[in-house]
């Protein structure tokens, strides 16, 4: 029972003027020492025990070790400095290690930085922004890192490769963010707030997009600023971040009306007047988590519906064939004649 790592930082363990003692514990094993390669010191940030045998995983540098690198991106550790110099990667943040050297010994390694991080949206204060009633982003988190009080770290700690979005609510009412269609196990998290470090949290998910992506829905005030943080759910867990969002009672639209002229519409969740000869609506795709954008004569059914999902776009001619106006349904017949419910 372990009751202090070696290392660790202990504050008044006992009352004034007691005493207490404490005894070391052995396990057959080798020792990792782990060097941040940084130049500033100290330059051995932890030394640790692993079990010989026994599958373990090192400490992650952005959480575990709880320390990182300005301007740098870590890229894993290497078993020597030189080899660090020359990013020759022995094993990547958080890896697994089995007898790593013999029985007894010590293996120090130095952690590889890599200058001039190219996620552009990595720090809060580079978010990217984002508009709308309705839409979709993607973008990658490869190589993104966690600054220090990240809350999103705080409620997932793994999550240590964040990008960061801000969004502008254009009109009051419910809003819901998603990043179903990503590939990976997600986690986000929704703040308000000018600053990192005053953050006031809105909503935080891990599962709840379905095949372990994320979703947070809550009610925005109109002109407010809210940022989006989404992340892997480890360091494993990374690659093309897709995020859409919409407020269901509010959207706005780009739709294609003829091959050259493109409209910006808003529709509210109200029946459309009698004189009303156009309906434009947008929305997320019920199966696959795309995007539509749909606009048609109200009179004769007839007009364009547009679907994008995953960086593709495809638009077709339609027939809307049922539409009720109350609840927004829609039964679409593609120029094709395969049918679409929205």
């Amino acid at each position: 029972n372990i009751w202090k790592p070696d290392q660790a930082v202990v504050s008044a363990p006992v009352s004034a003027g007691s005493v207490l003692d404490v005894h070391a514990s052995w396990i057959k094993g080798y020792t990792i020492r782990f060097h941040k390669n940084t130049g500033a010191t100290p330059e051995v940030v932890r030394s640790q025990g692993f079990q010989s045998g026994v599958r373990t995983r090192l400490p992650a540098v952005r959480n575990g070790l709880g320390w990182a690198r300005t301007g740098f991106v870590f890229k894993g550790w290497a078993t020597s400095k030189a080899n660090a110099k020359a990013k020759k990667v022995w094993k990547t943040d958080w890896a697994y290690v089995t007898d790593a050297t013999s029985l007894g010994k010590v293996l120090d390694v130095w952690a590889i930085w890599e200058g001039a991080n190219a996620v552009g949206n990595d720090n809060f204060a580079h978010s990217r922004a984002i508009s709308g009633s309705a839409g979709s982003v993607s973008a990658s988190n490869k190589d993104a890192t966690a600054e220090r009080g990240e809350p999103l770290v705080k409620k997932f700690p793994y999550a240590v490769n964040s990008i960061w979005w801000s969004w502008t609510a254009p009109a009051s009412g419910t809003v819901r963010f998603s990043s179903s269609g990503t590939l990976f196990d997600t986690v986000m998290g929704v703040y308000s707030g000018s600053s990192l470090a005053g953050l006031a949290t809105i909503a935080e998910d891990d599962d709840g997009g379905g095949n372990s992506t994320s979703q947070c829905s809550f009610t925005a005030t109109a002109g407010t600023v809210y940022h989006i943080a989404v992340a892997g759910y480890n360091n494993d867990s990374f690659g093309t971040i897709r995020l859409s969002w919409e407020m269901p009672g509010l959207k706005t639209a780009t739709v294609q009306i003829q091959p050259t002229t493109n409209l910006s519409v808003t529709m509210r969740r109200t029946p459309f007047a009698a004189d009303d000869s156009l309906v434009y609506a947008a929305g997320v795709l019920p199966d696959d988590g795309g995007m539509y954008f749909l606009a048609f004569d109200r009179s004769t059914g007839e007009g364009t519906v547009r679907l994008e999902c995953g960086g593709m776009a495809e638009e077709f001619a339609c027939e809307v064939v049922y539409a009720d106006f109350e609840e927004e349904g829609f039964v679409v017949l593609l120029e094709d004649g395969e049918w679409l419910s929205l």
